[in-house]
């Protein structure tokens, strides 16, 4: 498809974005979080007791903020070009994913144990690399699929109400305007805000299910009201930060939509 020259900048800085905010959050991950969280665990007399938790939910704000980032870049970019348009953006995170994992191996090699001299070793550290990428990247590609068929099911309503307004005003129609401005928290009949809201329930499933399965295995059934309230507590955050990434999600969008208007007034188009 043939784009404006503010469209083509628009596709270029979006997937810039994207590339910048998930290299420096991965290799925070990589080469520091992670490192110090794994030196924690297994040095007790280090730090304070709280200092572990610190760190353990620094990771995941900024690991939850980049991929905010990515899932606002991705749901806009399927509705406002095409899936064609946004398999790059798609590569950048599949590939910087895979890249916060390997560089987290390689940085255990270099602090702590060294290459395995033994390749079944070196085989499973790689394998466990490969294996945390797609358990990453499942909720984004699950995502993905359901922009997809949200966008498909919206495209003939936004076509006829765009012939309609055309053929009634003798203006133009842009699918900008068909979601833009957000005029509720949320709304089915908004496709990219349909989208992001079902992207943040996708996250609070995957958030709940990944911490209660290791919860009942390792920690069991809570045996008292203040085990209860604990538990209970640590899944309303994580329901509560999904909840802030939806809302996040809805800026990201309109932020986005801000800088092409800018862009359009820029190249005069």
């Amino acid at each position: 498809m043939n784009y404006s020259i503010s469209e083509k900048r628009l596709l270029r800085n979006t997937r810039l974005a994207v590339l910048i905010v998930f290299i420096i959050a991965n290799s925070l991950f990589a080469l520091f979080l992670a490192p110090m969280e794994a030196y924690m665990a297994a040095d007790r007399t280090f730090g304070f007791d709280y200092l572990p938790n610190i760190v353990e939910w620094a990771n995941r704000i900024i690991q939850l903020c980049s991929f905010i980032l990515c899932y606002g870049v991705t749901i806009y970019s399927i509705f406002r070009f095409s899936m064609k348009d946004t398999v790059p953006t798609i590569i950048i995170s599949c590939a910087m994913t895979v890249y916060k994992y390997g560089m987290n191996l390689i940085a255990g090699w270099f602090f702590y144990d060294g290459v395995p001299s033994h390749g079944d070793e070196r085989g499973f550290q790689i394998f466990a690399v490969i294996a945390n990428a797609i358990l990453e990247l499942l909720p984004y590609l699950i995502i993905i699929l359901i922009t997809r068929a949200v966008v498909k099911k919206a495209l003939p309503i936004y076509e006829l109400q765009k012939k309609n307004y055309e053929k009634s005003t003798g203006e133009g129609f842009e699918k900008r305007d068909y979601v833009f401005p957000f005029k509720s928290f949320h709304s089915k009949k908004n496709p990219i805000q349909h989208s992001a809201y079902l992207a943040a329930v996708v996250l609070i499933i995957f958030a709940v299910v990944t911490n209660l399965i290791p919860d009942l295995l390792i920690d069991g059934i809570p045996v008292d009201a203040v085990d209860a309230l604990w538990v209970l507590a640590n899944y309303g955050l994580q329901i509560g930060l999904n909840v802030v990434a939806y809302l996040v999600m809805n800026v990201v969008m309109t932020n986005i939509d801000t800088h092409e208007l800018k862009l359009k007034i820029k190249y005069e188009e």
